[in-house]
């Protein structure tokens, strides 16, 4: 499946808490003015995943401080690293490769 079909949005951290560990985000344009990025879960319609990026600014506290590396420079070709898993409750885990999700 191609990240492109899962509504992805680049995004960056605002100072405002949502709740604990999550911040509130805006959407960006582009790759490089983005600390993380949010699409729909390949395997449940319902959820969003949002994944803070590494060395990027995103705040600390995202996500309980777990980050990934992202290169690319767009969601045709995003790569991060490590995987994605939000298996804990039952959710997807998998991995995004040059703008693949398996």
């Amino acid at each position: 499946m191609k990240l492109v079909e899962l509504n992805p949005e680049f995004v960056r951290f605002l100072p405002e808490l949502i709740c604990q560990g999550m911040h509130r985000r805006e959407v960006v344009s582009t790759f490089a003015e983005a600390q993380g990025i949010r699409f729909t879960s390949p395997t449940n319609p319902e959820q969003k995943v949002c994944v803070p990026f590494r060395d990027r600014g995103a705040p600390a506290d995202e996500n309980m401080g777990i980050q990934w590396g992202a290169t690319g420079s767009s969601f045709a070709d995003l790569t991060l690293s490590p995987s994605i898993d939000m298996s804990r409750g039952g959710g997807w885990h998998g991995f995004i490769t040059d703008g693949e999700v398996r």
